[in-house]
Formats: structure tokens, sequence, C-alpha cells
């Protein structure tokens, strides 16, 4: 199949398709079909492609999306194409570069690119210009560092009360968590708690934080070890690098109306990887 889409032979992959081949595959580098389709520049087997349900927002090892690919071989009707089906412009690969900034300044594909983004950001704009109403200034209750507001620039649903907020998890298994001050474990360090002695540390095989409170780029996140934080049984201070969750929100967020899912919860800043949200 994608031998086929490189050496552009519609009817072959007119062919395989119609005999169910599967247009996911992946190549070594993570390639699909339509990152073939949009480096020979094969818009006809794109959209043959596309019809057959192709993943357009599917990207490789280097995070390049087909979009990247057709902007990056200047192929015009690709780029078109894939935009017209809602190809995501702004999307970043791993060197951080969006579509635009994948082909030269001076051609086709790149002010076709232009046209787009300017597009959607006046679109942006104008949704972002729909009167936004605060219903509640924290829902959290002064309970969180950070206040929760409520807003709706929906409809005229008003502010949800038939609920309870509660800062922390909620045990619903027959789990037994002794919180007794004489029974937890704890450390005697005198610093932040980042050497290799820390007790609390140990218990999770190491501090997995770092300066910024955020979990090691080495942090297993398919098999996660259990974080045993420093508590209020230990000697450092309160600010130790080994006390993250229990210091509660620090990012901004929100709970928003949605025009068909109800209310939901937002972030209104950028996260970075790593960093602890809420319980």
């Amino acid at each position: 199949m994608i031998w086929a889409t490189e050496y552009k032979h519609v009817d072959q992959v007119n062919l395989l398709l119609c005999k169910g081949a599967d247009i996911s595959i992946r190549d070594k580098e993570e390639n699909i079909c339509l990152h073939w389709a949009a480096f020979s520049g094969s818009v006809e087997i794109a959209e043959l492609l596309l019809n057959a349900r192709c993943d357009l927002q599917a990207v490789n090892i280097h995070g390049d999306s087909p979009l990247h690919i057709a902007a990056r071989e200047n192929r015009l009707e690709c780029v078109t194409l894939f935009l017209t089906r809602g190809a995501d412009v702004f999307l970043k690969n791993r060197e951080g570069e969006t579509p635009p900034d994948c082909c030269s300044h001076n051609s086709k594909a790149w002010a076709a690119l232009q046209a787009n983004r300017r597009e959607k950001d006046a679109k942006n704009t104008r949704l972002s210009r729909v009167e936004e109403k605060v219903l509640q200034s924290d829902i959290a209750l002064g309970q969180e560092r950070v206040p929760l507001p409520c807003v709706n620039s929906v409809d005229s649903e008003p502010y949800p009360d038939d609920y309870k907020y509660i800062p922390e998890n909620c045990v619903t298994s027959p789990m037994n968590i002794d919180r007794n001050i004489t029974h937890l474990q704890y450390c005697v360090c005198k610093e932040d708690c980042s050497t290799s002695i820390c007790m609390c540390g140990q218990l999770s095989l190491r501090c997995w934080y770092d300066k910024r409170g955020c979990l090691l780029p080495e942090f297993c996140r398919e098999e996660p070890p259990l974080i045993f934080e420093c508590n209020h049984a230990c000697s450092c201070w309160r600010t130790c690098k080994n006390r993250v969750v229990q210091n509660g929100i620090r990012t901004r967020l929100q709970l928003f109306r949605t025009s068909k899912k109800g209310w939901g919860v937002r972030a209104v800043q950028d996260i970075p990887q790593g960093t602890f949200v809420c319980e």
C-alpha cells in the first residue's frame, strides 16, 4: 500500500482499498500512506485515502502530519486538499515547527497556509467576542490556592449549585488509609529532600519532581511508580522539593458551559508536561 502510494499508482491503490488493505499501516518512521501521498504530491491518491477515512491528523516519529510533509515538499494541491478537509495549520512537530514553518516563504504552499491561518485566527477572534458571563468567581469557595471561576458564553444556564466541591481525592473503593501521624513513615532531612538519603524519596524509588514541581522526563507514565511525598511528620520544610500534590492547585482552571456537553473544566494557561493539575 505504501509503495503504491509513493509511486503514484492510483489504480493499484484503488484496488488495494477495495480489497480491504490497511490504510493505517505504518513504516519504520511511523508514516502512514497519507504521509507518502503528500510526499509524492499525488492529490488523487490523497483524496482516495481521505475518502476511506485515513487519519489526516496522524503524525510520524518526527511529529510531522501529512500537512507538514506536503508543505515541506511544496505540494500545493495536497496542501489545499488537506486544509479543506480540516488539517491543523497550527500543529507543531517535535522541532516546534508548524506546517507554514516547513516551507519556503515565497512558495504558493506557504501563501495558502498563511491564508488559512489568518482565516482561522479571525474566526477564533469572532468566537472569543461572544459575551462571557462570570457566574461565580470561585467554585471552590477559597479551598484552593487559586480561584476557580465559573463562566458561561453559550446560553442562559445559571451557575450549577447542586454539588459539593472537595479539594482531595474521594476514596470510593474499600481501602484502609491510615492518616494517623504516629503511623506515618517520615524523613529527617534538614534540606530540601533532593538527596538520595531522603526516606520518602526512597519509598518512591527516588524523588520524581524537578525544582519546578514537575515530574521528571524519565518518570514512567505507562507503569508509574507510587509517589510518597513528604508529610507533616517529616523534619523538612513545607517548601521542600518532595511536596507538590499536597500544595493543591496552582494551574488556573475554569468551569465553563459547553454547547452540547453540559459543564466542563478547562485550563486558561499553557500547562508544561508533567505538571500537577488537581486531585
